[in-house]
């Protein structure tokens, strides 16, 4: 389990410090919020359709180890290349090639996670420290403040992770006939993978402009870091906590607390007039965003066989949230201003609520 933390912990450092001053190095370039949304769509699409090829692969193979291998390999490249972006066209190509990349290798190492004894706290520990990782990779950025470095550090990181994937035991799980289409498997898990979608689609019509927000506010970039670090770190202690507490009760309870306090995070945002004002519902965010996502994923391995395509169909779901999300936010923005963004994502949240009652 060592490992596959480790693992854990250097993909999010990457991809969470490559994320964050995307849309301050795209105000730079000088794209308008429209361009920054579309970018942000298409780093989501191409997620989208990563998360749901491979995840079905895996399963149909009955292999995990190898995208794992090939995955942390493809994004080592393709993050070092988020270097040559200099305008919308090379930014809105390069992100949609490194969001392809990701998706190589999560949910089957989800899946392989999956396959251990007593597997719940198992999720919980992983996805701790892909939080915890994201904690650092943040506070990284913000220190180093320069882009191609910010870049750099991110392709050498998933390289280890390359290097420490290769160390795993192979494994060799049973095949699964998987269709095409697994509209069966969509259906059985409606009520989360909605729910999920509209939550999420609320959130990142918010995490494109974000940034932006903060600087509004009166926040530099150390502060911007700082303050998207407090999210992650609560996480990390959250979702250790949770994976155990799915041990004892149900994993819908779970669910349904996240869903429900990321409405209030949503309102909240809207309501601070300086940067300080949003400290505190970091800590929030960090609470509900650790409780979904692990209450989720065990959801989808306890009810499903198919576990890496079931929670793959859960990475495509965020991924499609990615893709209309920042499109919906950066239009938002341009139009009618900040905050508002934050009534349309709280709005969608508390229509999420209401379908996990169907979960």
């Amino acid at each position: 389990m060592k490992r596959l933390s480790l693992l854990a912990l250097l993909s999010n450092a990457s991809v969470w410090g490559s994320l964050i001053f995307i849309p301050l190095l795209a105000k730079e370039l000088g794209l308008s919020y429209l361009e920054l949304g579309l970018v942000g769509t298409s780093y989501g699409l191409a997620c989208f359709l990563s998360y749901y090829i491979f995840g079905r692969f895996s399963d149909l193979l009955g292999r995990r180890k190898i995208f794992v291998e090939v995955g942390f390999l493809a994004c080592a490249m393709t993050f070092a290349v988020q270097i040559l972006m200099r305008d919308f066209a090379s930014m809105a190509l390069i992100r949609g090639v490194a969001g392809f990349s990701l998706g190589i290798f999560w949910f089957p190492l989800v899946a392989y996670i999956s396959e251990f004894p007593r597997y719940e706290k198992g999720i919980g520990r992983f996805v701790g420290f892909g939080a915890l990782g994201s904690f650092a990779g943040s506070l990284l950025a913000g220190m180093i403040g320069i882009y191609n470095w910010i870049f750099a550090v991110a392709s050498f990181l998933f390289l280890a992770g390359f290097f420490v994937s290769t160390r795993l035991p192979a494994g060799r799980n049973k095949r699964l006939e998987v269709p095409l289409a697994p509209f069966k498997l969509i259906r059985n898990n409606l009520s989360l993978y909605s729910s999920y979608f509209l939550r999420q689609l609320g959130a990142h019509s918010i995490w494109i402009i974000f940034p932006l927000f903060l600087v509004e506010l009166g926040a530099g970039k150390l502060w911007i870091a700082v303050i998207y670090s407090l999210n992650w770190l609560t996480q990390f202690f959250v979702m250790n906590w949770a994976g155990g507490l799915a041990e004892k009760i149900d994993e819908r309870i779970l669910v349904r607390i996240g869903l429900s306090l990321s409405a209030i995070v949503f309102l909240l945002y809207s309501f601070a007039t300086s940067f300080y004002q949003v400290i505190p519902v970091q800590f929030l965010l960090g609470i509900a965003w650790g409780s979904l996502y692990v209450g989720s994923l065990i959801y989808l391995l306890r009810k499903n066989v198919e576990r890496a395509t079931s929670t793959g169909l859960l990475g495509s779901t965020m991924s499609l949230s990615m893709v209309f999300g920042p499109l919906f936010g950066g239009l938002i923005a341009q139009f009618f201003g900040l905050r508002e963004v934050m009534y349309f994502a709280f709005a969608l949240t508390i229509a999420s609520v209401v379908l996990s009652r169907h979960l």
